[in-house]
């Protein structure tokens, strides 16, 4: 299956604000 681009923005965007959640977290600590 070919993900679409919206898909594709999706999952990025997912990514990048996971990463950047967790990454405060760990910094808060």
């Amino acid at each position: 299956k070919e993900g679409t681009k919206q898909e594709e923005a999706f999952l990025s965007f997912l990514c990048v604000w996971g990463c950047w959640i967790w990454q405060r977290r760990r910094r808060r600590r």
